[in-house]
């Protein structure tokens, strides 16, 4: 038996910081789909015509974009931190909260501070 540290994670074959074209592309079809979705399902389109029945039908699972699109941003993300660990093993928490505060706290006091 191997231990776990020694499994090899199964990704396509990229190297650090380089994207994956066909789960980008898969990530810009859920964002069409969720927009597919609210520009056309909830649109008020009478279903007595049948081409606005057939958009309404084809439109109609628009609203598992959003899942499929959350989903493939937490891999690629996850992907791109466990790259970045490697290559900075020593700095990588620093540099990982560090981005995390920049990105949050600003908001977060520009939002809570009293006016």
């Amino acid at each position: 038996m191997t231990p776990a540290s020694s499994i090899a994670i199964d990704r396509p074959m990229t190297g650090p910081g380089e994207r994956i074209l066909v789960l980008d592309s898969l990530r810009g079809a859920a964002i069409l789909m969720v927009f597919a979705y609210h520009a056309f399902f909830w649109s008020g389109l009478r279903t007595d015509w049948w081409l606005e029945s057939a958009i309404s039908l084809a439109t109609r699972a628009g609203w598992l974009g959003v899942d499929l699109f959350f989903v493939l941003s937490g891999f690629l993300i996850t992907g791109r931190l466990l790259d970045r660990r490697i290559v900075a093993a020593r700095t990588y928490y620093v540099w990982f909260y560090t981005r995390r505060a920049l990105r949050i706290l600003p908001l977060y006091y520009a939002i809570t501070a009293p006016r």
